[in-house]
């Protein structure tokens, strides 16, 4: 989406620049309630396949989120549906979560995915201890673990696809994990849309004219706290 929910108690800033014409990056947010549901993800595999079951996985995460009970439910049933006939084997990492906006409490999944990094009030920038779990669409079977944090008003999660922490420059270099915390200190307090367009800008000065090989996805979401009574 390039529109976010209007709520008081969030910030939020994302982009999305596949590497070809389809991509198999994903992420996508839904406030109802006082929660805020999001997930971003990467699906295994390139090209079109790839492209129609990124379409599948937010088609199904817009679809459960309305009954879904918690994020352990989100992501079962998810994993569940996306498993199911799938011939070619393909799955998407993802980091889900639900977040109650009136006091903060973050619930989320790590389904093999790379973990957020946090962005404290304190000008802590760090990331965040994320179990894994299996990836949504490789065992249907499978019961996801939940995990929980505190988000303080003003807080910050930074989350991301491996197309951001493994672009690489005419050297082979990547732009690595350290890179993507320095960048992240230098705009720690700015808005989400800037946090996300200078990880952005980063990436694409660290690669110059190296051609990208892998989708570009970030998203940032900022606890603005619950507005007072």
């Amino acid at each position: 989406p390039t529109e976010f929910p209007e709520r008081s108690e969030l910030d939020i800033g994302a982009m999305l620049q596949p590497a070809h014409s389809v991509g198999g990056d994903l992420y996508d947010v839904v406030a109802a309630g006082g929660r805020l549901w999001f997930l971003a993800g990467d699906v295994s595999g390139k090209g079109v396949g790839a492209a129609l079951f990124m379409a599948v996985t937010r088609t199904l995460f817009r679809a459960i989120v309305p009954t879904a009970d918690s994020i352990t439910d989100l992501c079962a049933r998810m994993n569940a549906e996306l498993a199911r006939d799938n011939e070619k084997a393909m799955f998407v990492t993802a980091f889900a979560g639900c977040l109650n906006l009136e006091i903060g409490h973050l619930e989320f999944v790590n389904a093999g995915h790379l973990p957020p990094v946090r962005l404290g009030t304190d000008g802590k920038v760090a990331v965040l201890e994320a179990a894994p779990g299996l990836p949504l669409g490789a065992m249907g079977d499978y019961s996801y673990v939940p995990q929980h944090l505190t988000l303080r008003p003003g807080d910050a999660l930074f989350l991301y696809t491996d197309g951001i922490t493994e672009a690489e420059n005419a050297r082979k270099e990547q732009f690595s994990v350290a890179r993507l915390l320095d960048c992240l200190r230098g705009s720690v307090d700015a808005p989400s849309s800037e946090v996300v367009a200078a990880v952005i800008a980063a990436v694409r000065a660290h690669a110059g004219e190296t051609p990208p090989s892998d989708d570009l996805t970030a998203l940032t979401l900022r606890f603005r706290g619950s507005p007072s009574p």
